[in-house]
C-alpha cells in the first residue's frame, strides 16, 4: 500500500510543474483579445490557457507514467512482500539472471503500454498540437 503512496508523490511533481509551465506559456495577444471583448476568468481559462497548458500536461503525465513506475519498484524494494520490485530483490538474492531480466522485460512492457496509452490519448485529445521530431529519429 506504501509504494502507491510513492508512486503518487514522486509523479506529482513533474506533472505540476509541466501544467503551470503550460498555463504561463498562453498567447498573451489572445488573453488581451478575449479580456477586450469581455470574457471573463474562466472563459479565458477554458478558451487560451488550458488549450496552451494541455501539451505540457500530457509531457508532464509521459515522464510522470516512468517516475510512477520506478517508485512504486523502488517502494517496493524497501518494503514489500510481493511485487516486482519485491520479486526482482529475490532474483537478484537468488543470482537468477534469467529471473531478474524477466522481471525487467516486464516492467519494460508495462512502461511501454503506459507510454503509448498517454501518446494515443494526446493525439487524440490534443491533435492540434504540433510535434517535435528529433532529426534523425
Amino acid at each position: 500500500m506504501r509504494d502507491g503512496y510513492q508512486a503518487a508523490v514522486i509523479s506529482f511533481f513533474p506533472v505540476l510543474v509541466n501544467v503551470i509551465e503550460g498555463l504561463r506559456s498562453a498567447d498573451a495577444d489572445r488573453i488581451q483579445m478575449l479580456t477586450v471583448f469581455g470574457a471573463g476568468r474562466f472563459q479565458v481559462f477554458r478558451m487560451v490557457r488550458l488549450p496552451s497548458a494541455l501539451p505540457f500536461l500530457f509531457a508532464g503525465l509521459d515522464i510522470g507514467i516512468v517516475f510512477s513506475i520506478l517508485g512504486a519498484v523502488v517502494g517496493e524494494f524497501v518494503g514489500a512482500k510481493e511485487g516486482l520490485g519485491y520479486l526482482l530483490l529475490q532474483t537478484n538474492y537468488n543470482f537468477d539472471i534469467a529471473g531478474m531480466f524477466a522481471v525487467l522485460v516486464v516492467l519494460s512492457v508495462l512502461g511501454l503500454i503506459a507510454h503509448f496509452i498517454i501518446r494515443f490519448a494526446q493525439k487524440r485529445l490534443v491533435f492540434w498540437a504540433e510535434e517535435n521530431r528529433v532529426i534523425g529519429a
